[in-house]
Protein backbone atom coordinates (compact mmCIF):
# COMPACT_ATOMS: atom_id res chain seq x y z
CA UNK A 1 0.00 0.00 0.00
CA UNK A 2 2.95 2.27 1.11
CA UNK A 3 4.46 1.60 -3.13
CA UNK A 4 0.69 2.60 -4.31
CA UNK A 5 0.53 5.97 -2.51
CA UNK A 6 3.93 6.87 -3.12
CA UNK A 7 3.86 6.51 -7.37
CA UNK A 8 0.21 7.80 -7.19
CA UNK A 9 0.61 10.85 -5.19
CA UNK A 10 3.69 11.64 -7.82
CA UNK A 11 1.56 11.00 -10.94
CA UNK A 12 -1.20 12.87 -9.68
CA UNK A 13 0.89 15.72 -8.74
CA UNK A 14 3.48 15.91 -12.09
CA UNK A 15 -0.87 16.23 -13.88
CA UNK A 16 -1.56 18.73 -11.44
CA UNK A 17 1.48 20.56 -12.16
CA UNK A 18 0.18 20.56 -15.91
CA UNK A 19 -3.20 21.11 -14.80
CA UNK A 20 -2.34 24.46 -13.36
CA UNK A 21 -0.52 25.67 -16.30
CA UNK A 22 -3.66 25.17 -18.46
CA UNK A 23 -5.70 27.30 -16.09
CA UNK A 24 -3.04 29.89 -16.10
CA UNK A 25 -3.62 29.80 -20.20
CA UNK A 26 -7.55 30.08 -19.62
CA UNK A 27 -6.52 32.89 -17.16
CA UNK A 28 -5.21 34.59 -20.32
CA UNK A 29 -7.49 32.92 -22.80
CA UNK A 30 -10.81 33.65 -21.07
CA UNK A 31 -12.45 37.10 -19.72
CA UNK A 32 -12.01 37.65 -15.97
CA UNK A 33 -15.93 37.28 -15.46
CA UNK A 34 -15.99 33.66 -17.48
CA UNK A 35 -12.50 32.17 -15.45
CA UNK A 36 -13.74 33.03 -11.80
CA UNK A 37 -16.83 31.29 -12.92
CA UNK A 38 -14.70 28.23 -14.47
CA UNK A 39 -13.42 28.64 -10.80
CA UNK A 40 -16.06 27.46 -9.34
CA UNK A 41 -18.05 24.79 -11.22
CA UNK A 42 -18.54 21.45 -11.51
CA UNK A 43 -17.64 21.45 -15.15
CA UNK A 44 -14.06 22.24 -14.63
CA UNK A 45 -13.34 20.11 -10.75
CA UNK A 46 -14.82 17.07 -11.87
CA UNK A 47 -12.98 16.06 -15.03
CA UNK A 48 -9.97 17.85 -13.55
CA UNK A 49 -10.23 15.71 -10.48
CA UNK A 50 -11.03 12.30 -12.09
CA UNK A 51 -8.29 13.12 -14.75
CA UNK A 52 -5.71 13.27 -11.48
CA UNK A 53 -6.67 10.34 -10.00
CA UNK A 54 -6.67 8.78 -13.48
CA UNK A 55 -2.98 10.00 -13.71
CA UNK A 56 -1.88 8.82 -10.19
CA UNK A 57 -3.33 4.88 -10.84
CA UNK A 58 -1.81 4.86 -14.10
CA UNK A 59 1.74 6.01 -13.35
CA UNK A 60 1.09 3.36 -10.46
CA UNK A 61 0.21 0.70 -12.75
CA UNK A 62 3.08 1.14 -14.93
CA UNK A 63 6.28 0.83 -12.26
CA UNK A 64 3.68 -1.01 -10.19
CA UNK A 65 6.85 -3.37 -8.87
CA UNK A 66 9.37 -0.71 -9.31
CA UNK A 67 9.42 0.24 -5.82
CA UNK A 68 12.81 2.12 -6.54
CA UNK A 69 11.21 3.84 -9.88
CA UNK A 70 12.35 7.71 -9.66
CA UNK A 71 9.54 10.85 -8.96
CA UNK A 72 10.70 12.19 -12.46
CA UNK A 73 9.47 9.12 -14.20
CA UNK A 74 6.75 8.66 -12.58
CA UNK A 75 5.48 12.57 -12.67
CA UNK A 76 6.12 12.27 -16.54
CA UNK A 77 3.76 8.75 -16.38
CA UNK A 78 1.38 11.04 -14.40
CA UNK A 79 1.53 14.47 -17.17
CA UNK A 80 1.58 11.65 -20.21
CA UNK A 81 -1.87 10.24 -19.19
CA UNK A 82 -3.00 13.52 -18.68
CA UNK A 83 -2.46 14.90 -21.31
CA UNK A 84 -3.90 11.15 -23.57
CA UNK A 85 -6.66 11.51 -21.38
CA UNK A 86 -7.52 15.04 -22.25
CA UNK A 87 -7.25 14.92 -25.51
CA UNK A 88 -9.27 11.70 -26.01
CA UNK A 89 -11.87 13.71 -24.25
CA UNK A 90 -11.59 16.53 -26.59
CA UNK A 91 -11.83 14.66 -29.91
CA UNK A 92 -15.05 13.01 -28.43
CA UNK A 93 -16.43 16.26 -27.42
CA UNK A 94 -15.73 18.21 -30.66
CA UNK A 95 -17.21 15.03 -32.63
CA UNK A 96 -20.04 14.13 -30.56
CA UNK A 97 -21.29 17.49 -28.91
CA UNK A 98 -20.46 19.73 -32.16
CA UNK A 99 -19.70 22.26 -29.39
CA UNK A 100 -18.56 26.18 -30.54
CA UNK A 101 -16.75 28.15 -27.84
CA UNK A 102 -18.97 31.43 -28.30
CA UNK A 103 -16.58 34.60 -27.62
CA UNK A 104 -17.87 37.24 -24.99
CA UNK A 105 -19.84 33.86 -23.24
CA UNK A 106 -19.36 33.98 -19.47
CA UNK A 107 -20.98 30.55 -19.12
CA UNK A 108 -18.65 28.18 -18.74
CA UNK A 109 -19.44 24.83 -21.04
CA UNK A 110 -17.52 21.06 -20.94
CA UNK A 111 -16.27 22.29 -24.42
CA UNK A 112 -14.67 25.33 -22.90
CA UNK A 113 -12.99 23.37 -20.71
CA UNK A 114 -11.31 20.43 -23.55
CA UNK A 115 -10.42 23.00 -25.80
Amino acid sequence: MDVFLHHFAIGAAGAAAFEALKLWYFREKWTRAKFCSALSSSVLWIPLLLMLAASGFLAWAYYEKDVAASAWNLAMVGVTARTIIRESVSVWAIRKLKHETKLGSEHVTFGDIFS
